[in-house]
Order: structure tokens, then C-alpha cells, then sequence
């Protein structure tokens, strides 16, 4: 029984939090645009080095 009751106390505890960080900081449309920018170059560097590798095995 208690361990239902520390679950659910913890549940409380994480969806305070969650409410306490979406209040206190705004969503900058500038961190979006950077993070979607860098997840860009990330994805085209891994399809530059896995067709660097594919033309080195065909070498």
C-alpha cells in the first residue's frame, strides 16, 4: 500500500515540476529554429560520412 502511495507522490511531485519549468521559461521560437537547424546537420553529416563509406566499399 505504501508503495502506491510514494508512486503516486512522486507522480505529483514530476507534474509539479513539469508545470513549474512550462511556466517559468517562455518557449524562444529561436531555441526551436536552432534545434531543428542542428537535427538538420546532424542528418545530413550522417548521410555524408554513410555515402563516404559506401563509395570506399565499392572502391
Amino acid at each position: 500500500m505504501f508503495g502506491r502511495l510514494g508512486s503516486v507522490y512522486f507522480l505529483h511531485l514530476a507534474e509539479a515540476k513539469a508545470r513549474q519549468r512550462r511556466l517559468s521559461k517562455p518557449n524562444r521560437p529561436v531555441d526551436a529554429n536552432l534545434g531543428v537547424f542542428l537535427r538538420l546537420l546532424g542528418v545530413i553529416g550522417l548521410g555524408l560520412c554513410a555515402a563516404g563509406l559506401v563509395s570506399m566499399m565499392a572502391a
